[in-house]
């Protein structure tokens, strides 16, 4: 017996000619699964870092110019005024940290659901592929059964006329 059309058709779809989709699929699933967003996060933190640095040079340039002025720059005060800054700028530097972590963390868990979004699609559209196909099989046999029961009724149906004296 030959090959049925749904499988000449599942062979055609390994075709490489034809896999344009199959490709973009694999593109799409490759970047999805080797998405990391922690890298975007240490870039932002070495960046974030290094304006740290800068503020906090300033600010303490800043404050010791105004320490000289006010009798300030060789007691206890300056040292509180510079302890004040420094935990002023690292407080910032911190929550700036953890509102950029959370922003990453929202982008893998968004990536994690298109990428399960997209497995499920897959595995529909496949199984509906293939029961469509298995749907229409059926549907064929069914019509050739009732093609061949209804040309046998009417074979016998006409015997019987003949034979029976139906005529």
């Amino acid at each position: 017996m030959g090959r049925t059309a749904t499988y000449k058709r599942y062979e055609a779809a390994f075709d490489p000619t034809k896999r344009r989709a199959d490709q973009a699929q694999d593109y799409y699933l490759e970047g999805a699964t080797s998405f990391d967003p922690t890298e975007s996060l240490e870039r932002y933190g070495e960046a974030s870092y290094r304006g740290f640095e800068r503020n906090l040079g300033r600010e303490m340039e800043t404050l010791r110019g105004s320490a000289v002025g006010a009798g300030r720059l060789n007691t206890g005060f300056q040292t509180e005024d510079e302890d004040r800054v420094v935990t002023d700028l690292a407080e910032r530097y911190q929550d700036s940290l953890a509102r950029q972590s959370l922003g990453a963390t929202s982008l893998e868990l968004r990536n994690l659901e298109g990428v399960g979004a997209y497995g499920a699609g897959q595995q529909n559209t496949y199984l509906d592929l293939i029961s469509g196909g298995l749907d229409r099989e059926t549907s064929e046999r069914n019509a050739k059964k009732k093609l061949l029961g209804n040309v046998l009724g009417g074979a016998f149906g006409a015997a019987g006329r003949i034979f029976g004296g139906g005529l």
